[in-house]
């Protein structure tokens, strides 16, 4: 009986192939999102602790490979880039790709004010959106959460700077009912629309992200914005939560 058993395991075991590689799991880093200058670099540290495994990254957004430069030092970064790492191993499969998203300081705003979110989720009310700090893919802390529109958001700019584009980020968890806003307006200081932008694809099924929307503005000296932001009036019917209002969450607004 034994013998019997040993030759239907082995039989058994003999089509079984183990040229399958296991994913390594991808690089930690300390940064997902900030604001950077000469003035105020931002320091990229990348961890991925495993005897014969290299981090390999690119600084201009496409996907890192072996040829890729290697990670041996924090990186000391003062310019706007987007940092992509991947850990590599012989006896492994590349992991997960990881962005570093670094953008310009914004210029000078001199006073704002924005709709009241909803109160769990007010965090430090209007500064949330003008300290220069980008929460990360949990919304516990740096945003404002809303659940319902439109989102009313007025600025002041040092009218003697011209101004080019407004950019917003914002959060996309769909799993958690947070989608993309669906229009964005943009009016002057005599309630005049310069700018008015559709996103069709808010709607649709979109991984988990953390989204910069950019408005191109005319170039000009301002004394007035206001920006607003309609986030989709109900959940699609593919969704969990159709029909049901969905959330909008906003961390940071800022002009070049």
């Amino acid at each position: 009986m034994s013998r019997w058993l040993i030759w239907i395991l082995f039989c058994g075991l003999s089509n079984v192939s183990f040229t399958q590689k296991i994913q390594l799991s991808p690089p930690k880093t300390n940064v997902q999102m900030a604001m950077v200058s000469k003035a105020h670099p931002q320091n990229l540290v990348l961890d991925f602790r495993m005897d014969g495994a290299t981090i390999r990254y690119t600084l201009d957004g496409n996907e890192p490979t072996l040829k890729s430069m290697r990670y041996k030092s924090p990186l000391n970064i003062i310019k706007p880039c987007i940092i992509k790492a991947k850990a590599f191993h012989q006896d492994f499969d590349p992991s997960e790709t990881v962005t570093a998203t670094f953008v310009s300081t914004g210029k000078k705003i001199l006073n704002y004010n924005v709709s009241e979110p909803n109160p769990k989720y007010a965090d430090e009310g209007s500064k949330t959106l003008f300290d220069g700090q980008f929460g990360n893919m949990s919304y516990t802390k740096n945003y404002l959460g809303y659940d319902k529109g439109p989102v009313e958001i007025t600025f002041q700019p040092d009218s003697h700077q011209f101004i080019t584009t407004i950019h917003i980020s914002h959060l996309i968890n769909q799993g958690a009912w947070i989608f993309s806003p669906y229009k964005i307006s943009v009016f002057d200081e005599n309630n005049k629309l310069l700018i008015q932008k559709n996103f069709e694809e808010s709607t649709q099924k979109s991984a988990s992200n953390h989204s910069i929307n950019t408005i191109n503005m005319p170039k000009k000296q301002y004394n007035q914005l206001k920006l607003v932001i309609e986030p989709i009036s109900s959940i699609p019917d593919w969704h969990d939560g159709r029909g049901h209002p969905a959330w909008f969450f906003v961390d940071e607004v800022w002009v070049e």
